[in-house]
């Protein structure tokens, strides 16, 4: 099934994407493949990088890469990016190129020649190394292939230096080459370099008719990226002895080809590794598709299927947003001194679709908290990346992050185990179970205050260039005080369920804390962010620039602050102030120049990143507090607007494809920029949107005793259908709006008494049909 999406590309329901033109943006297009060893970006046009895990992201590859095919009988010459060229800068007539984006492949399609071409890559799961296909099926008047050749380059900026890298054809390993001697200081390095993956290869399954690796014996005085010399005139054989190197060769083009990039250690090639990535370019059968080369067994669970009236959301929820969670928690976000708070939040995302991975996040994130309970900014995966930049600054918020994520991570899986698993404190020899790691990390939030009662700002909290009013170690964050009750009571019901002493303590805290928030920093309409070192407050209505910040309200929605009138008052006011036609805005009036009480926020552009912007990760938030409040239609109108696909977050607003949520939208004070993407899917946003969309707005909410069932659905967004899979076991849920005047639930046909529902056995498929009234505002599980 295929639906309108743009005139430049279209999406089908099972989650194919395909674009139909070559008018791509130089950022924000490109397509991720990934398995452990090897991670490969590129967009429509061949422009990207690719990198090996070393166990460190190592560049391979950046840049565009090139893929050309010669008639060796007319000289016609023919560009994936560019179309047929009959001279230099001139592309001839429409080819019906086409670029289809999947789980673990890239596919395009083009008439060349007179001769249908489709080119592949993909990854297998778990090599280093890309397989590309290219398959030439004749046309229907001709009998035999025409006489052509296959050019492909690769750049390899970043990987060779200059002083020690070689390059050429080495008849043992099979391919043409590029070794580089890493750069290194002390004598005893050279050990480690031996198996370092810095030698890459270019392998083939009908062997090269040329080669070279020097790039302007290869390019020639022309650019590489348009119409390299070595296309028209053949390859060159060039080698290279400390000098930039490229990867690239002539190969004859038949049926059906294969070539590959790999990158291995000079350790893994003595021991045979090229002979096993030769294999994998030759592995498929002759005459297979391309597009069926190696078998795809390790898609990315999925954590629901979702049917919404509009199909644009639906394609991307139950497709593009599990994948993009996957993507981000496996790689760490690219990060090689990971975010703590990024780590922990794309854990909790994954408690659905991959419970095993999420507790392995969760353990390691404990593995960096000292005995006092701090959590740091970013930890360190390997000895060769330590915390830099932000890494080195104090933050305190990761120790409210932890609570929620365990407390999720257990109410989803029921895995209470957890709980007493046995980890060592970062800075001795003590060791304590998982709870007490929970404990400390609450106390030290409890006891790291200020004159206010509040936790302490510090470098910064959740918004990291907030590093103005607490740089002299005094200021304190209301926000990171909601964020201690909300953590806390999550924590008190977990520690009920699990029969582990302290909820009563836990209670008594938060609910001090929530005593200190509203008594002290509620204004008449809004609650403030914090208190600056000299205890001014900011974010407060006198304020002429940020004068209300949105996370400020809505979590104080989330934990349960404040009287539900003030509550009603605080999200009018995010309406009236924050709202906007591309989402809520992160704060607002946006701070127009560089003020030193608030710090680096303000020297962002206005209506960019923090400086108000639609900040995806906080409108979720926003989302959740609709939600939490009863206010179903708001977080319908907001998901809208958030969506890649939905009616109000078009391509034509955009300019980005439905592959990602991004990190934020450029807010009205952007300029021309208003509305767009930023095109950075790294962001803590499609874990929080998975929740809400499967615990939230369907409401199958996992809970202690059982499944709740409590949706908040506006009616546009009716009738709906959901399918997840939970302990093991699949729930089929379709929700409609009925004539009745209560909501009814019905479990594989019969009348639910209440809304709570005993979790099925493992294996087990039951269908639940809700009911709504035609009008519903009840809140749903808080």
């Amino acid at each position: 099934m295929m639906f309108y999406m743009s005139d430049l590309y279209f999406l089908e329901q099972n989650g194919l994407l395909s674009i139909n033109t070559r008018s791509v943006p130089r950022t924000g297009w490109a397509h991720r493949l990934y398995n452990p060893d090897y991670r490969l970006r590129l967009d429509p046009l061949l422009r990207g990088s690719s990198e090996v895990i070393d166990p460190i992201p190592r560049i391979i590859s950046e840049g565009s890469r090139g893929i050309f095919v010669r008639d060796n009988r007319s000289g016609e010459i023919w560009s994936l990016s560019q179309g047929t060229l009959s001279e230099p800068g001139k592309k001839m007539r429409d080819d019906g190129f086409t670029c289809s984006f999947r789980d673990r492949q890239l596919v395009w399609t083009a008439l060349v020649h007179g001769h249908n071409l489709t080119v592949t890559v993909e990854l297998t799961d778990d090599a280093p190394m890309e397989i590309w296909s290219a398959s030439l099926m004749r046309s229907g008047s001709q009998d035999d292939l025409p006489d052509m050749s296959l050019f492909f380059h690769t750049p390899l900026p970043g990987f060779p230096g200059h002083i020690g890298v070689r390059a050429g054809f080495d008849a043992s390993l099979g391919g043409v080459y590029c070794d580089n001697t890493e750069y290194y200081t002390r004598f005893s390095d050279i050990r480690r370099i031996q198996t370092t993956r810095h030698v890459a290869l270019l392998l083939s399954s009908v062997g090269f008719s040329g080669f070279d690796t020097d790039v302007d014996a290869y390019s020639g005085p022309g650019n590489m990226d348009h119409l390299p010399q070595a296309v028209r005139n053949g390859c060159t054989g060039s080698l290279v002895e400390g000098s930039d190197a490229c990867l690239a060769a002539e190969m004859p083009l038949s049926a059906h080809i294969r070539w590959g990039i790999a990158a291995a250690s000079r350790s893994e090639l003595k021991d045979g590794a090229h002979k096993t990535f030769q294999d994998l370019v030759t592995r498929a059968a002759a005459g297979s598709h391309p597009e069926q080369i190696l078998p795809q067994n390790s898609a990315p669970a999925r954590p629901f299927q979702v049917s919404l009236p509009k199909a644009g959301p639906s394609a991307f929820l139950s497709n593009q947003l599990g994948r993009q969670i996957d993507y981000m928690a496996r790689t760490y976000r690219g990060e090689r001194a990971p975010c703590i708070r990024n780590v922990l939040q794309d854990a909790q995302g994954l408690s659905a679709q991959n419970p095993e991975q999420s507790r392995e996040l969760i353990e390691q994130v404990c593995s960096f908290q000292t005995s006092d309970g701090y959590l740091p900014h970013s930890m360190s995966v390997n000895s060769w990346n330590v915390p830099r930049g932000l890494g080195e600054l104090t933050f305190h918020d990761a120790a409210a992050w932890l609570p929620v994520a365990v407390e999720h991570y257990i109410r989803t899986t029921g895995d209470f185990a957890l709980l007493e698993a046995v980890i060592p404190y970062a800075d001795g020899p003590e060791t304590a179970t998982l709870a007490d790691h929970l404990l400390r990390a609450l106390a030290y939030l409890w006891n790291t205050t200020g004159t206010h009662g509040l936790p302490l700002l510090g470098d910064g909290d959740w918004n990291d260039p907030l590093n103005g009013p607490g740089r002299r170690g005094r200021g304190e964050s209301v926000w990171l005080a909601e964020a201690f009750v909300y953590a806390s009571r999550r924590l008190a019901d977990l520690f009920d369920a699990a029969h582990v002493p302290g909820s009563e303590e836990i209670r008594h805290k938060a609910d001090a804390m929530a005593s200190r928030v509203d008594s002290q920093c509620w204004t008449g309409t809004r609650y403030i962010r914090g208190f600056d070192d000299e205890g001014a407050p900011f974010g407060h209505d006198d304020d002429a620039h940020g004068s209300i910040f949105l996370n400020a309200q809505t979590w104080a929605v989330l934990a349960g602050i404040g009287t539900e009138t003030r509550l009603r008052t605080c999200m009018e006011t995010v309406d009236r102030l924050l709202e906007t036609d591309f989402g809520p805005v992160t704060l607002a009036p946006s701070f127009p120049a560089y003020e030193e009480r608030i710090g680096k926020i303000t020297v962002k552009p206005q209506g960019a990143n923090e400086n108000g912007s639609v900040y995806c990760h906080a409108a979720m938030f926003k989302v959740l507090a609709d939600l939490t409040a009863g206010r179903a239609e708001a977080a319908a109108d907001t998901l809208s607007k958030l969506i890649p696909g939905s009616a109000q977050c078009r391509f034509e607003r955009t300019r980005q494809l439905p592959l990602y949520m991004p990190n934020f939208y450029y807010g009205p004070d952007a300029g021309p920029a208003a509305g767009r993407s930023s095109m950075l899917d790294s962001t803590g946003t499609a874990a929080w949107l998975s929740i809400i969309v499967s615990d939230y707005l369907f409401g199958l909410y996992p809970d202690y005793t059982g499944l709740r069932i409590t949706p908040c659905m506006a009616a546009s967004m009716l009738p709906s259908r959901i399918e997840r899979n939970l302990r093991g076991a699949t729930y089929e849920m379709i929700c409609n709006v009925e004539g009745n005047t209560t909501t009814e639930i019905y479990v594989n046909g019969q009348k639910l008494s209440g809304n709570v529902l005993a979790y099925a056995p493992a294996g087990s498929h039951t269908e639940i049909r809700v009911c709504v009234p035609a009008v519903q505002r009840s809140p749903v599980h808080s």
